[in-house]
């Protein structure tokens, strides 16, 4: 057993509060398994994010916008996050819609979905009802569960209906495409004992076969980031709901709850498949688990990643010490274009202010005019070119 090593030349990058963390053992007290110590000479994962002279594969160039359209798309993206609740942070996710057809169209029909941070299940519950209506697993009956399971352990949940209103959410499957026209494993990665314990129960409430069926909900008590390892947790975590004690402490923590932790190119290792969309919302440590994921994102495999860019999140996280700039330019190194998410609860025009954002190609500011609370960012490899279309058509470039 081995406690995870911080390279000293990623110091500029990781900043002082993750390596305190690193230090107490906080993150991680790394248990390798033969796999993962085949890397253990290798620069800290996380320095790939300042290291802009790695030689990459050719890929691919990204479409380059014109000083005109990068102003458009400043001005309509400031105007965008100066309606009330309209901004980038609880974005409309109608591309699910898009994505079924191109998916068929690509002869992606066998779809393996990775929803890392699955918190109380609401996005896998959207790609289910997308990708496999007849599962019964939507954002409906997951809220009614999460309501019955609050009942039965008389405790009160935190936004049980998410807090963007998820629970309301209703993306719709595309008839056209035949009966169900897919097989589809979604993994829902969740650390928290105390969420996973809500999964849990609303996964057994529904009924729905967790194996040996066309389509299943994969629920997994584990964490992804850079590196495999174990998490500590606050005793508060093993019970129900777990409160605001709920958190990551430091290894050594008298009863303790210890979570394994794994990389996502380590897991898609193991299963001998790549994910074909991989959504990521890890309360700030996004760029790790992307660090774990460079494997996969070479591949070539793996058309669309989504997740959460959250500079201002108060709880701490990586964003507060890496720009969104090099993480934006490593995935155009690795055949990505990425766009902010957004929404039209306000204005409806898409002309005024659409429903994406394209970031790749100096198409615009990687801290914009406006910008405030936090944003998904979707990145669609460029070869696959009906995903990477779907998003662009909506930029209104």
């Amino acid at each position: 057993m081995r406690t995870a090593r911080v390279n000293e030349k990623a110091l500029p990058f990781i900043g002082v509060g993750l390596l305190m963390l690193l230090a107490v053992g906080v993150i991680f007290n790394a248990s390798y398994s033969e796999e993962a110590a085949r890397d253990d000479d290798r620069p800290d994962a996380l320095t790939k994010f300042v290291h802009e002279d790695e030689e990459m594969k050719p890929v691919a160039p990204a479409y380059q916008c014109t000083a005109g359209e990068k102003q458009k798309q400043n001005q309509r993206f400031a105007k965008r996050n100066s309606e009330a609740w309209a901004h980038t942070a609880c974005p409309d996710e109608g591309w699910l819609f898009g994505l079924q057809k191109a998916f068929k169209n690509m002869g992606r029909q066998k779809l393996e979905i990775y929803d890392i941070g699955c918190n109380k299940g609401y996005t896998s519950a959207n790609f289910l009802a997308s990708f496999a209506p007849e599962y019964n697993v939507n954002p409906s009956n997951v809220y009614q569960n999460i309501e019955k399971f609050a009942r039965d352990k008389k405790i009160a949940i935190d936004k049980a209906c998410g807090v963007c209103g998820d629970c309301y959410e209703k993306i719709k499957s595309d008839d056209t495409l035949g009966k169900d026209p897919f097989t589809v494993d979604v993994h829902c990665f969740e650390p928290s004992p105390a969420s996973f314990k809500i999964l849990d129960f609303i996964s057994e409430q529904l009924g729905v076969p967790t194996k040996n069926s066309r389509h299943t909900w994969h629920l997994h008590n584990m964490g992804m980031y850079n590196e495999s390892g174990t998490l500590s947790w606050h005793p508060s975590c093993s019970d129900a709901g777990g409160g605001e004690l709920c958190a990551i402490v430091a290894k050594g923590t008298k009863n303790a709850v210890d979570v394994p932790v794994v990389t996502v190119d380590d897991f898609a290792r193991k299963r001998k498949k790549r994910p074909d969309l991989l959504k990521i919302d890890a309360e700030g440590f996004d760029p790790a688990v992307l660090a774990g994921a460079e494997e996969t994102l070479s591949s070539g495999e793996t058309p669309l990643v989504l997740f959460e860019y959250n500079p201002d999140l108060k709880s701490g996280g990586l964003w507060h010490n890496i720009k969104l700039a090099p993480v934006i330019k490593w995935f155009d190194d690795l055949g990505y274009d990425c766009f902010y998410e957004s929404d039209d609860h306000v204005n409806a025009d898409p002309a005024v202010t659409p429903l994406m954002y394209r970031i790749t190609g100096d198409c615009l500011s990687t801290n914009p005019p406006g910008f405030r609370g936090w944003s998904n960012i979707l990145c669609a490899l460029r070869s696959d070119t009906e995903v990477l279309q779907l998003l662009t058509d909506r930029t209104m470039i």
